[in-house]
Parts: structure tokens; sequence; C-alpha cells
């Protein structure tokens, strides 16, 4: 009996046997056929395990999924732990899925920037950018009693300066009568002409106030870091205030802005830092370079313009701001069709026609209301005032044009806002003709041309000028 139950043992052992054999077992050689397996093409093993000879193929599991570095959604459901089993000498390979890091971050303290001047392409101070600070007032730091010392004693020399301050001059010099605390105030003695002048030195604080500090009602105060105490006259101090200022980066500056008086006519205008110049000086010279391309065009708008001053009905529609009727007299004219041409070829996108009476001497304020209009005829009214300085006289009823780069329409840029520039006028007996170039404030870009002529008398050198135009 133990027999045959030995036996029937035996026969289902080879039985489960064979079936093992025949669903697990896998051929050494690929089929012809058959497409190369992933695993063919793996990269290189990154971490291995060696199984040893002596350990059992059948203790020993893998307990790592194998991956293949694919896209997440291509890769095949894992096999389950138990059907993965590995032979004598075969390193068992664990790969991590290649998926992507997560971008690093790293904690930064963004520098403050008003939310009114958009988002920060730049950070404040740079060049191009709005500058850092504030213009505001704020109270100084009491530091504590004065000591009146005053300037007694020999050689010295009481001045206003930051609240008041003693001064001497060399042995041998005494005082001119510049004040103290400027260049050469001292002067050396004795009688005669031609005596050398030295400037005086600072001694001490005449109120007590050690350096750094001012004197207000027996008491020294100072202004906190970054703030500068406030003056009046460059010297007395009203009131224990102090104030700060806006401020740029090393090697810039904040860059000049119109003229107040425009300001308040025009909209507001936000200053940047740049690199310090004499803006005057650099506009004027652009202008006679662009004043100097273009022979041609000059030619052609100066024409144009003593034609417009001399034709009554077309000034009447300018002073009316009647944009219709002012193309319909230009269209025609042979000096507009060669202006035109002129502007067109050289990348200038609309005109200007004005007219206003002007009386200007000396530093000035003008007005001028007139028409602008582009090459295609559509037309809108507009102002400009215009702030000059320099040796200046010109009475009479003016005429002017301008050609400008930019367009007349809204919603893009357009010759409205701020400009500087330098007019050059040419006094022709009973007429004046002028003309000038005029730039963006900063950074310069160039805007245009303009020429005028006026039935009075004019005498003009070249003026730095400042304007604003408004579209309405």
């Amino acid at each position: 009996m133990n027999r045959w139950w030995i036996h029937y043992r035996h026969i289902v052992l080879v039985f489960f046997l064979s079936l093992i054999s025949a669903g697990c077992g896998t051929s050494t050689e690929p089929l012809s056929n058959s497409e190369p397996s992933p695993s063919a093409v793996s990269p290189p093993l990154i971490s291995s395990q060696t199984i040893k000879p002596s350990e059992s193929p059948e203790s020993t599991t893998v307990t790592d999924v194998i991956v293949v570095s694919e896209p997440i959604d291509n890769v095949d459901p894992p096999l389950p732990v138990e059907a993965l089993t590995v032979e004598e000498g075969v390193e068992a390979v664990s790969v991590l899925p290649d998926v992507p890091a997560p971008p690093i971050t790293t904690d930064t303290t963004p520098v403050p920037f008003d939310e009114y001047l958009g988002p920060p392409d730049l950070l404040c101070g740079e060049e191009g950018a709005p500058p850092c600070g504030d213009e505001i007032k704020i109270d100084a730091i009491l530091v504590g009693d004065a000591t009146n010392w005053g300037c007694k004693g020999k050689n010295l020399y009481f001045t206003p300066k930051d609240g008041g301050e003693c001064w001497s001059c060399p042995n041998g010099y005494r005082r001119t009568w510049k004040a103290i605390h400027k260049d050469e105030s001292c002067k050396e003695r004795g009688l005669g002409f031609n005596k050398d002048k030295v400037d005086a030195t600072f001694v001490r604080s005449a109120y007590g106030c050690e350096e750094g500090q001012f004197e207000k009602g027996g008491e020294c105060y100072r202004c906190p870091t970054g703030s500068s105490k406030v003056s009046f006259l460059w010297a007395f101090n009203p009131s224990a205030e102090c104030k700060t200022e806006f401020y740029c980066d090393e090697d810039l500056s904040l860059m000049p802005a119109p003229a107040a008086v425009l300001q308040n006519f025009g909209p507001p205008y936000d200053r940047v830092c740049g690199t310090p110049l004499d803006m005057a000086t650099v506009v004027t010279d652009l202008a006679r370079t662009k004043l100097e391309e273009d022979l041609t065009l000059s030619q052609a708008a100066a024409e144009f313009v003593a034609e417009v001053a001399k034709h009554d009905e077309l000034r009447r529609a300018i002073s009316d701001k009647d944009g219709e009727e002012v193309y319909r007299l230009i269209s025609p004219m042979p000096s507009y069709l060669a202006l035109r041409d002129a502007a067109i070829a050289n990348g200038y996108q609309s005109l200007t026609l004005g007219a206003a009476p002007e009386l200007e001497i000396g530093v000035g304020v003008t007005t001028e209301y007139g028409i602008a209009l582009d090459w295609q005829g559509n037309t809108r009214p507009y102002g400009v005032m215009a702030y000059s300085k320099g040796a200046s006289l010109s009475v009479g009823l003016g005429v002017s044009i301008g050609v400008w780069k930019d367009g007349i329409k809204s919603g893009s840029a357009n010759i409205g806002g701020y400009a500087h520039g330098a007019s050059i006028s040419v006094p022709l007996g009973v007429a004046d003709v002028g003309s000038g170039a005029w730039f963006s404030y900063y950074p310069i870009r160039y805007l245009g041309l303009s020429f005028s002529a006026s039935g009075g008398i004019g005498l003009e050198t070249v003026n730095y000028n400042q304007a604003v135009t408004m579209l309405y």
C-alpha cells in the first residue's frame, strides 16, 4: 500500500513539473520575426545585486520592479512579485522611473517696486528704470541740548549755512565780501590789487552740535540715514524735519524731466534713472545733425509752410480746427504733394498744421492749436504748449507745420506727449522762417521736424525748447 502511495505521489509531482515547464519556460533564441525587446536597449545598470551560486533559485525572489525609462503613460503595469524569479549568477537590477524632477526654488526677497509703475521688468534704480525711494518729509532725530559756543575768537566768522557754522581764514588772510563758506572767500592782507585769494576752512558748528547735526531751538538734531535736512534759502532749517529723495544706482542719476509749467498742462511724467549728461547740449547737437540730414524734406517743408502762411482760407480752417476743410484745401497744393512724397520716403507718418498769435520775449511760454492729420486724410485737433529759454524776440501771426515719425491714432504710439529739441530761426527780412528737431526725453528717440513762418520780424538764436502735445 505504501509503495503505491509513493508511486502515486511521484506521478503527481512529475505532472506538475511538466505543467510548470510548459507555462514558464522560454527559448533562449529569439524568433526571426520578433521585435527587439525594450530591455535590449536598456540604459546601463544603475544598481545591481548578484545571486551567489550557493543560494537556492527557488528561495530567491526579486522585491523591486524593473522599469524601462519610458513616459509614464506608456509603461505596462508591473508583474506580480511572485512571478519574478532570478536564476543563479544573474544580476537583479532595479531602475527608478525616469520622472522629471520638480523645479528648484529658492527663497528670495523681492526689491520693492511701486505697483503703479507696472510689472518690474527692471529693478528700481537701474538704467531706464524708475528711481528708488520717495520724496517725503520725516521727523529729525533729537540728539541732545546744544551748547551755544557762537563764533567768538580771533579770525572766526559766522555763516548761517547748515543752521550756523564757524569758518576761519588762514593766517595772513582776511575775509572778503563773499559768504565765508564760498570759494575764495579769504584774501591776502595788505593794500594793492591782485592779492591772492583762498578758501576759508570750516572750524565747528556755531551751536555746539557735532558734524552731521543741526541746531533747532537750542537742541541738536540729526537726520535718519538716507535723508537730508530741510533748508530754506540753502541755510536755515525752519523746522526739525528731514527729507528723503529719489535715488539711482551708482554712476546713474535721475534724468531731467519736462518743465513744471508743461507738466501742469500735460499728462503725468515718471522720471527714470540714466547716465548723467547735459541734456540741452546733447539734444541741440542731435537737432543740428537731423536738420542737415535730409535737405530735400527741409526744402519741401519750407516751401509748403510759406504757401500756407499766404493762404487766408486755409489759415482760417486751421484756426477753426476744421480737419476736413484743411485736408480738402491742401490736397491739390503742389508744395503739399512734394512734402508728402518726401516725408513718406523717409518714414514719417503724420503732419501738423498750427496757427496762433505769439508774443515771446526772452524766457516764455507759447501755445499753439491746429490740426494733426496723416497721409490718408484722417484728422484730429491738437494743442501744444512750448517753453523756451534763450535770447529770442518774435512778434506776428505764426504759422507752423511739423512732420512726425509717429501717427495720430489713439491706442498706439502717436505724436502726443512730451518732447524737447532745438530750433534754429533764420531772419529773412519780413519773414521769420525757422526749423527745429524734436526728441523724447529719456531714452532719447527722434520724433520729427517742425517748420515755422510768421508775418512779423524775427531774431532768434539756436534755442533749447520743451513742449507737450495733446491730441483731442
